[in-house]
């Protein structure tokens, strides 16, 4: 057996943008608010020993979420569904142990958005076509076929032959049967969030309340990059540090191991690190921001505080609700660096 001519691979790029802004502007909160399904999120703090606990716990507090065992994606288009959860609030969900090169995938976007990522067959039997709350995507590579229905469209609501169509057709799909995780957070703040977990327990699914879980580490004598370091070279010792990388191989290893020389670094001090993996919204991400923002001008001597937002890999869409491309070319993050100068740094991968 011939082994395959590598060679003629083409390869899939990764593009990522390095910019510039000022702390406290509107171009971290923008980023933010394109990048809507956030699975982990880490932070590094540079010449610090110990975190106040308003920052500890701005990564923990009033984070929980819900799994909801084998919902029909067809709950999502129901018309009270859509009038007392997604038009009064923001609500995250995504489908959850699905691979999105190979299954049916689903999710609904703070904005209102039903996506559905579909194998061809399964787009065929459902047999929508476009509409005035409905735009369909094609997938050239991975052979499948998206659909974006606008939940809060105006003219998708019962006795519209659009909707009709739409909400009949998915009450037939029993492959559309998923487990999501989800969050909702209520416009209004008298409100629970929970209440969107009392709806589906009260029509009869399996409903978890699930937290984020939590790593940390405090690393002493370690170097640490200047303050006139480049952006990029920042960017790359943040993710070097965060993957837990050593600055020099042991004995034992010396041999396998390429060698990184990086940037001089001249000074010398401690790191707290911590990581949070679950599901983040936009609104919560954007609390934790401006909970840093609060803390770096307590701190005038820190020499930067790093901020990592990894997405999910599955997730049917990424940035600006485009279809996420995974595995060619499905990268899908962004980090920032907070200066004390009022300054910041934004890395976007896409």
């Amino acid at each position: 057996m011939l082994a395959p001519d590598i060679c003629n691979f083409k390869l899939k790029h990764t593009h990522h943008n390095f910019s510039k802004c000022t702390l406290n502007g509107d171009q971290l909160d923008d980023i933010i608010a394109k990048h809507s399904f956030n699975h982990s999120l880490c932070a590094v703090f540079p010449d610090t020993l110990n975190l106040p606990s308003d920052i500890s716990e701005c990564f923990s507090f009033d984070t929980e979420y819900y799994k909801i065992s084998k919902i029909p994606v067809s709950e999502f288009v129901d018309n009270v569904f859509i009038e007392a959860f997604v038009k009064r609030g923001e609500l995250t969900a995504l489908s959850l142990d699905t691979l999105l090169d190979i299954d049916n995938c689903a999710a609904v976007t703070p904005s209102g958005i039903l996506v559905l990522s579909l194998t061809k067959v399964v787009f065929q039997e459902l047999g929508v076509d476009k509409g005035p709350a409905v735009n369909l995507i094609k997938q050239m590579v991975s052979q499948k076929i998206q659909l974006h229905i606008d939940l809060k469209n105006s003219c998708f609501k019962p006795g519209k032959k659009n909707y009709d169509r739409i909400h009949n057709q998915l009450k037939k799909m029993k492959q559309l049967k998923m487990n999501f995780v989800l969050s909702w957070e209520p416009d209004n703040a008298k409100v629970c969030p929970s209440s969107i977990a009392a709806y589906f327990h009260k029509r009869g699914y399996l409903v978890e309340e699930c937290f984020p879980s939590k790593t940390s580490r405090v690393d002493y004598n370690l170097k640490l990059p200047s303050e006139s370091a480049d952006p990029d070279e920042i960017f790359e010792w943040f993710g070097l540090y965060a993957l837990g990388a050593r600055e020099y191989p042991d004995p034992v290893h010396q041999e396998f191991l390429s060698t990184y020389p990086g940037m001089n670094m001249e000074t010398v001090g401690q790191i707290v690190f911590i990581q949070w993996t679950g599901l983040f919204t936009t609104r919560k991400v954007g609390k934790i921001l401006n909970e840093l923002r609060k803390y770096m001008s307590t701190r005038p001597s820190i020499p930067f505080i790093g901020l990592h937002v990894q997405g999910f890999d599955d997730a049917p869409v990424s940035w600006d609700n485009k279809a996420n491309h995974f595995l060619t070319c499905g990268d899908n993050n962004y980090s920032f660096i907070l200066y004390p100068n009022e300054n910041a740094s934004i890395m976007k991968i896409y």
